[in-house]
């Protein structure tokens, strides 16, 4: 995968169908998709700093971009409430300067929330829309 617009075409943050919204201190580690991959195997993972999120995916820091276009997270953001497994699409990474500090930017897509296997569990949809409650500002009319 390279940083220039795979097989997927690149869409303007402003054509985005849900908010983006910060959380302090969220982190998330994540791997290829894989039916090995488990829970246990992310959590020893190195954590990424989060940029954004909302229901429709999220981008993160990192110094090593995803080497596989689907992907596996484990999103924490909160010391007190078990993280979050979810699963999306690698849309674009991109360099960041080095000056900065970690090296890449990554946005990915969430794969559809639902029952169905493979997909996202409607349970990691109530908890991003509670957090986009919580910290996403409102628009004043």
């Amino acid at each position: 995968m390279s940083s220039s617009a795979d097989d997927a075409p690149r869409r303007d943050f402003r054509q985005r169908r849900f908010a983006r919204f910060t959380i302090p201190g969220a982190a998330v580690s994540y791997k290829g998709t894989g039916f090995w991959q488990r829970r246990k195997d992310l959590a020893l993972e190195e954590k990424s700093p989060v940029v954004d999120i909302g229901k429709g995916g999220m981008s993160f820091l990192t110094d090593r971009p995803p080497r596989t276009r689907r992907i596996i997270l484990l999103f924490n953001y909160s010391d007190t409430e078990d993280a979050l497994l979810l699963e999306g699409r690698v849309v674009y990474y991109a360099p960041r300067s080095s000056r900065i500090g970690l090296r890449y930017r990554v946005g990915v897509e969430f794969v559809p929330f639902s029952e169905k296997p493979g997909d996202n569990s409607l349970k990691a949809l109530e908890v991003l829309d509670n957090l986009e409650k919580t910290y996403c500002p409102q628009e004043t009319e």
